[in-house]
This record gives C-alpha cells, structure tokens and sequence, in this order.
C-alpha cells in the first residue's frame, strides 16, 4: 500500500442523440437548468471541451469529468476521463502520517528511562485510532469511486440528452462487452 495514493480515473465514453459537435453544444446549452443540491457545474467550450462535476457535500468533493465531444462516423461521441478528487487521496494519506508520527512518539515514550506512561497510552492509542482510520478512509475510496462515477455519468447524460446507461449506476465495476459507463483507463 503506498503512502500517497494515486487519484483514480476512469474513460468514460457517451453517445450523443445528435449528429454533429456543434448541435451537441446547442442542446446542451439550451437545456433546462437543473434544480435542486445537487446542480451540476458545467462547462462547455465551442471547440467541444466539456468540463463537468457535480456539487460536493460537506468535507467530501466527488470526481469531476474532463473530456471532448467529437464527431464520430454519423454521430457526436462523448469522451474523457473522470477523475477523483485530489483531497481524498490526501485525507488518507494525512491520517496515515498522523499515525506513524504518533506510533514514533508511543515508542519514543516507551524507551524512554523515566518511562512516561501517560505519553505512552495516548500516543499508542491515537496511533492505533488514526491507523484504522486511514485503512477505513482507503477501503471507502475503493468502494464510492465507481458508484460517484455511474452517478456523474447518469448526470451526464442526463445534461445531453443521451439515453440512459445500460449498465445501474450503483454497480460496481461492472465488466461487460456493451457500452460502459466507466470503462477502466
């Protein structure tokens, strides 16, 4: 396991209902805005680039959507990448930290001669707590990337019009020959 984790990504590959780039961006400029908490961010650029995430709640900020539309044979395809949010990575990797510096001090506390028991207990027990933490913090990140990846991308599709996934956004690393939602990069 390393210390600092890599944010996770994942390809994500729409079909769009229109024929060209530019009556892609048109319906998606002109579609009604969203209402509610949860209102999409959204971005789009005339040469096609699309940048797209939904709100975050509290301390957590889920993945975001960067990616292009581009003319395909007949139609306009949608494809990019979703990454993970640079936070969640440090989250975890903070509280790792926090836990080897507390586990440095328990021991410090141990060897020292007039031995410091308060020192000791609290610092082997942060080190212990702060350790379960990150394990639990890393465990989570595994298990909420792909189902935030279905949700940004029944968001997405939802934003242009596009037909809905054929693969449950709350899924897991679903694996199939049809079209996926979020294929692994």
């Amino acid at each position: 396991m390393r210390l600092f984790l890599r944010g996770q990504r994942r390809t994500l590959t729409i079909k769009l209902p229109r024929t060209s780039v530019a009556s892609a961006l048109e319906v998606a400029r002109r579609s009604a805005p969203v209402r509610g908490r949860r209102r999409p961010r959204v971005r789009l650029h005339d040469d096609g680039t699309v940048r797209f995430r939904l709100p975050g709640h509290s301390r957590h900020v889920p993945p975001h959507f960067h990616g292009r539309i581009r003319q395909n044979a007949n139609r306009a395809v949608l494809t990019g990448q979703v990454r993970e949010s640079r936070t969640e990575g440090f989250l975890s990797a903070l509280f790792t930290g926090l836990a080897l510096v507390m586990a440095a001090v328990a021991v410090a506390c141990a060897v020292s001669r007039p031995l410091v028991v308060p020192g000791l207990v609290v610092c082997g027990l942060g080190a212990v707590a702060f350790g379960a933490l990150s394990f639990a913090l890393r465990a989570m990140r595994a298990t909420v990337f792909p189902i935030e990846v279905g949700e940004l991308d029944a968001a997405l599709r939802r934003y242009f019009g596009a037909p809905p996934s054929p693969v449950p956004a709350t899924v897991c690393g679903a694996e199939d020959e049809g079209e996926q939602p979020a294929e692994r990069a």
